[in-house]
């Protein structure tokens, strides 16, 4: 069983030495026959029995050495022969043996360059596998013209076992099967057994039977008996005549029974999850789970909690399990089309195009809502999804989880699970021992097998988040603040029912603020409605979608967004920080219905001007909008194809340093000019809050557009340096750019302007005018 076993893997290739024939010598086909011809004790015919040969080798070896340390030795020897309990007594091995005949020309599977590489010899692959009912070896031999497997299975023979998977393999008592079947508890499931004559058959093959417990039998008797009273009442309301098989089970005592036998014998501890048995009733399926306990692994067949396992009897293995097991032998959506209860869920998901993945999925879980848990909500709601509106694939997802899900998995403690939607869908057991699944899903009928998983019909219909409208989602994430300014917004339909919509979010930490909620507070109806669109972008972009320099359609008409990925040097490719607008992402991903949620730090107020009208317009850079006047960059921004850009702009105070007449000549020579604008502006949008700082050796760079670069840093009291300028005034956004105030001019070297100089040409083939030469 997967929770219990335990691998040793030997992985071995060795060229065989061939004989004067050709043939290998010692193979290990012939050491295969040998270990089969023991039958059932291993060590016949081997004096001395496990470990003996090793201690008489050593003191052959070792002769007149320590007799205690030959002892100690021997010990060792003794003890670990004793734990590799497939090489004791009473266990009997079965060799299988398949051979390949391989085509040496054939190189599309690869067979071919195989057998050329070992033309010369042999190769040999063993693995072995250690659980604790079996050990089993595999060999593949490799040669030129053919490939042989041998498994070698060691378990304990008929009548032995290992007593709760530990030692050697004991003699057990074996009784009849349905003496065993009285002794565990099965003496309702033996008597059918008798009243349908199978006995002779479950002694005569080598079976593996699932025997209901008395418990369980009364009960599915108790509910047979129950609904064929329902049935009896209809039909009597209906004047229909009554015959004798009224009051007949669905299911036969004969076929009840061979719904529970499986043929050969079926290990429990070799059992895999999702595994598939096939009864003797016409094939239907047994599908084996094995889940996580709190103290040893849960295992179930069609649902059916194992009680007791490994029965032996004279012909094969009894487990004793919780409940009856039904014939199955339909797929999930011929399940549920099938049951009246579910016929609104059957609908949506016919309009949803979500049957044909119920029907050939290996094996899924559905939580399937009934009538009535459709019935319970708003109509309009309800109707959308019948008619497929309202994100109805996601709500559906979210009752589909795709791993088989039995009530007996789940303890009295809350559990949680993953559904189709990537979303966590918890579970747990109430006081009465149903299963609850989500928002208070209570478990109508539970554990109805399929072929291919199982279905649990519950009577609420689950909403996940990702089908939740926007609104809901940010009431629930405690952005109260923006939702009242929504609705004071009158924007609370729009965010509702617009289809694949990015918002981004202020925290209420910003929103509180006092200087953001007095210009709130100060904004006209209007005003605030241009804001709160300028939040929302289209399309819907994920964290996963985002990428640098991506710019998405603001629903404030004629604006955009732009988001930018930055990385920290020091972790290439890690710790992005994701920017829109400069303002940081700092929460990201709360999906709603077609939409997405990312949370940001500041208010984003819609920009008016362009990087140059915010020059102009400001009063504190008007000396720097004298020197760009006229200068080939101004043409260049007026028309618009510098975009996107960073502007870093000098105030009027950090010219203060600079002699008038070296001024006066930035201000008059526009080449000079033109230049020195070029080395203020950056070729993307680089905000404050994406610079951090990063250790000595690493540098944050970004190229201007004077043709070099310029070293990023932040210092330890968070202020944000471009070269030798510090930024005063950061992350005011433009239609066109973000603009940052500096407190020093980016001057050429030597730092200070000085009448007279040379031009030189630099490495980039720039022309520069150097002063104070």
């Amino acid at each position: 069983m997967n929770s219990e076993e335990t691998e040793n893997q030997e992985t071995v290739v060795k060229p065989e030495r061939e004989s004067a024939s050709g043939e290998s010598g010692e193979s290990r086909e012939d050491l295969g026959a040998s270990i089969e011809t023991t039958g059932a004790n291993n060590n016949k015919g081997v004096s001395g029995g496990p470990g003996q040969n090793e201690a008489n080798l050593f003191h052959h070896l070792f002769e007149g050495m320590n007799k205690d340390l030959a002892n100690v030795f021997n010990q060792i020897v003794k003890n670990a022969a004793e734990k590799q309990w497939w090489r004791g007594e009473n266990v009997c091995i079965d060799r299988q043996e398949k051979v390949e005949r391989n085509n040496v020309t054939d190189t599309e599977s690869g067979v071919g360059h195989l057998n050329q590489l070992f033309s010369f010899g042999a190769a040999q692959f063993s693995s072995c596998r250690h659980s604790p009912s079996k050990y089993v070896c595999t060999t593949t031999t490799h040669k030129r013209d053919e490939s042989k497997t041998v498994t070698v299975t060691h378990q304990c023979c008929h009548g032995y076992r290992r007593i709760d998977n530990k030692g050697q393999c004991v003699k057990v008592d074996l009784k009849p099967m349905t003496d065993l079947m009285q002794d565990v508890g099965g003496a309702e499931f033996m008597r059918m057994v008798k009243s349908v004559d199978m006995s002779d058959k479950l002694e005569s093959e080598n079976l593996t039977v699932f025997v209901p417990n008395d418990d369980a039998v009364k009960l599915y008797e108790n509910e047979m008996f129950a609904t064929n009273n329902v049935r009896l009442r209809r039909r009597i309301d209906d004047n229909e005549v009554m015959g004798s098989d009224s009051f007949k089970s669905d299911l036969s005592p004969t076929d009840m029974v061979l719904a529970h036998v499986i043929p050969g014998i079926v290990d429990i501890n070799e059992v895999n999850n999702e595994e598939i048995l096939h009864s003797e009733l016409h094939n239907s399926s047994i599908r084996m789970n094995v889940y996580p306990g709190e103290k040893e692994a849960v295992v179930t067949a069609n649902c059916a909690e194992i009680k007791s396992s490994n029965n032996p009897s004279t012909a094969g293995l009894v487990h004793v399990v919780s409940r009856v097991m039904k014939p199955v032998e339909k797929s999930l959506i011929e399940l549920i089309r099938a049951e009246p209860s579910l016929s609104m869920f059957s609908q949506i998901l016919e309009n949803s195009n979500l049957t044909q993945m119920l029907s050939e999925h290996p094996h899924m879980t559905v939580f399937a809502p009934n009538n009535a848990a459709f019935e319970k909500m708003e109509s309009g709601l309800r109707n959308k999804y019948l008619r497929g509106q309202a994100c109805i694939k996601s709500v559906l997802k979210h009752h589909i989880v795709p791993h088989t899900i039995c009530t007996a998995a789940i303890p009295n403690k809350k559990r949680s699970t993953i559904d189709l939607n990537g979303e966590w869908l918890s579970l747990e057991r109430d006081a009465s021992g149903t299963l609850v699944v989500g928002d208070k899903a209570h478990t109508e009928r539970p554990d109805i097998m399929a072929t291919n998983g199982v279905i649990h019909i519950v009577n609420k219909v689950i909403q996940p988040k990702s089908a939740q409208p926007t609104s809901q989602i940010l009431s629930q994430s405690n952005h109260t603040t923006w939702l009242e300014l929504v609705q004071k917004a009158n924007l609370m339909d729009m965010i509702d029912q617009t289809v694949n919509l990015t918002m981004f979010v202020p925290s209420e930490a910003s929103l509180n603020e006092p200087a953001t909620k007095e210009k709130l507070d100060a904004m006209s109806p209007e005003a605030l409605r241009d804001v709160v669109l300028y939040h929302a972008a289209q399309p819907k972009v994920c964290s996963c979608e985002m990428e640098n320099d991506m710019v998405v359609n603001s629903t404030l008409e004629g604006q955009k967004l732009q988001i930018n990925m930055f990385s920290n040097p020091l972790f290439s490719g890690l710790q992005a920080r994701a920017t829109v607008q400069c303002a940081r992402i700092i929460n990201t991903d709360e999906k709603g219905c077609e939409t997405v949620a990312h949370e940001i730090d500041r208010l984003l107020e819609p920009p008016t001007q362009t990087a140059l009208e915010f020059v102009k317009s400001n009063p504190n850079l008007t000396v720097f909008s004298q020197i760009i006047e006229g200068t080939k960059i101004m043409s260049e921004l007026s028309e618009g194809s510098v975009e996107p850009f960073t502007l870093l702009a000098p105030s009027d105070e950090s010219f203060k340093n600079i002699p008038e007449a070296d001024l006066n000549s930035l201000k008059e020579d526009k080449d000079m000019a033109d230049t020195f604008v070029r080395k203020h502006m950056l070729e993307d949008h680089v905000c404050c809050s994406s610079v951090t700082p990063v250790m000595w050796p690493f540098v944050n760079e970004a190229s201007n557009l004077a043709g070099t670069n310029l070293e990023l840093r932040r210092d330890s009291a968070g202020r944000v340096h471009f070269g030798q300028a510090v930024a005063t005034h950061c992350d005011n956004i433009a239609k066109d750019g973000v603009v940052h105030f500096i407190n020093k001019p980016l001057l050429p070297r030597p730092s200070n302007l000085q009448s007279g100089g040379i031009k030189v040409t630099d490495p980039t083939g720039m022309q520069v005018l150097l002063f104070g030469i």
